[in-house]
């Protein structure tokens, strides 16, 4: 199956494991998305890690204003992804995953 083309994938991001769920509203943004980590392998120490599942992926947002972070997540949103998260160390990075475990959705 052919990527999204508005979807590219860098560094290790690996887009063969990633599950339709979270895909195809990535896919349905329109807009150009950077992913810079999508499925990776499962490991001893991030054993409910979604990425492993290949139902999470970490978005590149730098670039963006406020007002299209903001809209990036709302059309997620409503497209479907469950959780959203960034990272203190990484304020350009947005999680998004599909997971209802883990206290139910989250938000930034």
């Amino acid at each position: 199956m052919p990527l999204p083309p508005n979807l590219r994938f860098i560094g290790n991001a690996n887009p063969s494991g990633l599950d339709p769920s979270l895909l195809d509203p990535l896919a349905r943004y329109g807009r150009p998305l950077t992913i810079t980590s999508a499925y990776r392998a499962r490991t001893p120490g991030t054993p409910g890690s979604m990425h492993g599942h290949g139902k999470a992926a970490d978005i590149d947002m730098s670039g963006m204003s406020d007002q299209e972070r903001m809209r990036l997540v709302e059309d997620l949103r409503a497209a479907g992804v469950v959780r959203f998260g960034t990272y203190d160390k990484h304020p350009n990075m947005l999680h998004v995953d599909m997971s209802d475990a883990q206290g139910g959705n989250w938000y930034m």
